[in-house]
């Protein structure tokens, strides 16, 4: 299947389950890959475009500038890199807050503020 991609422009799903040289019935149907659905990432296991955790982000920052401590403090969480993984990156990714230092992401004095379309889901 590797060459029938590579010669013959066929596009199979390459991924270990399906290369098997004697597969059950169960692994022998191999989808072929659809065109342009595959971006060759992770799906978002946690769906945080859509997440209840956004709005809370934005209620926490309001119309102030604030640092990661001190929204975490309004949010009443205590883990720093779940913080980040499940509020500020997805917020950051979507256009919902800025930083305050968007050319040094670590300033000892970097702070978060909402944007225009943050400040949308806020009034929401």
């Amino acid at each position: 299947r590797f060459f029938q991609n590579l010669l013959d422009g066929k596009n199979w799903d390459l991924k270990n389950r399906y290369l098997h040289i004697r597969p059950t019935t169960e692994w022998s149907n191999q989808p072929l890959l659809s065109e342009g659905n595959d971006t060759g990432q992770v799906q978002d296991k946690y769906r945080t475009s859509s997440s209840p955790n956004l709005k809370r982000l934005a209620s926490a920052i309001g119309k102030e500038h604030k640092s990661v401590r001190e929204i975490m403090e309004n949010l009443g969480l205590k883990g720093r890199d779940s913080f980040l993984k499940l509020y500020l990156k997805p917020s950051l990714a979507l256009g919902l807050t800025a930083m305050e230092f968007p050319d040094s992401p670590r300033h000892p004095k970097q702070r978060y503020y909402l944007t225009a379309k943050g400040l949308t889901l806020l009034k929401q």
